[in-house]
Order: C-alpha cells, then structure tokens, then sequence
C-alpha cells in the first residue's frame, strides 16, 4: 500500500504540478490576451486619433477655403460695385461734356444768329441813314429852290416896282 500511496502521491505531485501549469499557462494566456487587447486597443486609439487629427485639418482646409472664397467673392463684388460707380461717373462725365457742347453749340449759333440780326439791323439803319440823307438833300433842295424862287420872285417885285 505504501508504493501505492507513493504512488498516489506522485500522481498528486503530478496532478498539482500540472495544474499548477496548466493555470501558469492560462494566466500567460489571459496576459497575453489582456497585453494583446491593450495594443489593439492602443492602435485603434492611434488610428482613432490620426483619423480625428486628419478630419480636423481636412475640415480646417475646408473652412480655410470657405473663408477664403468668402473673402474673393467680397472682393469681387466690391470690384464689381467699384466699375459701377466708374461707369456711372464716366457716363456722367461724357453727359456733362456733350451738355456743354450741345450749349456751346447753342450759344454759337446765337450769336450767329445775334450777329446777323446785328448786321441786318446796321444795314437798315445804313439804308434809314441813306434815305434820311436823301430826304435832307430833297428838302435843301427844295429848300434852294423856295430861295431862288423868292429871290426871283423879290427881284420881280422889284422890277415891277420900278417900272
């Protein structure tokens, strides 16, 4: 019986030893399992990360871009505004020149027309001025005939007188 207890015994020492392994063996395997989980979790924390870290600049460039177009869109139509107002004094400029030659023209012909009035208007006085002159030589001479005839008619008496 002893050989058997020994044997027994031995088993025992077995039995434990190889538990005793088999549950080294189990908690390597759950550290392995654990420390395995923990670099998963690790990579897909980094992965999680550099993913995050992407959307950000990606919607940085984005916002970037938006404020940007923003920014030329306001540029443009200040430009746009700028030519407007050009245009418009441009216009007005233009206007205001062909104003003034339209009035200048207006005012040319004026006195154009004021000149010729002018000079119709000397050359009637020329013409009363003739005709007042005519008239003034009719009258003196009628004037000289009236004299001579008076003095004829005086020299008449005269001689009708004495005889």
């Amino acid at each position: 019986m002893k050989i058997d207890r020994e044997r027994e015994k031995t088993i025992k020492k077995q039995d434990v030893a190889a538990k005793e392994a088999v549950l080294e063996l189990e908690k390597q395997q759950a550290e392995a399992e654990a420390k395995q989980k923990r670099e998963i979790s690790i990579i897909k924390s980094r992965e999680e990360a550099e993913a995050e870290k992407v959307a950000q600049e990606e919607r940085f460039k984005s916002e970037l871009a938006r404020v940007k177009t923003e920014e030329e869109i306001g540029i443009a139509e200040e430009n746009k505004e700028r030519q407007i107002i050009i245009a418009a004094k441009a216009k007005e400029s233009t206007e205001a020149v062909e104003t003034e030659r339209v009035e200048r023209k207006r005012l040319l012909e004026m006195t154009e027309k004021d000149k010729l009035v002018d000079l119709a208007t000397i050359e009637k006085e020329k013409q009363v001025e003739v005709e007042k002159k005519n008239v003034q030589t009719v009258i003196r001479e009628r004037v000289a005939v009236e004299k001579d005839t008076v003095v004829e008619e005086r020299k008449n008496q005269r001689y009708t007188c004495i005889c």
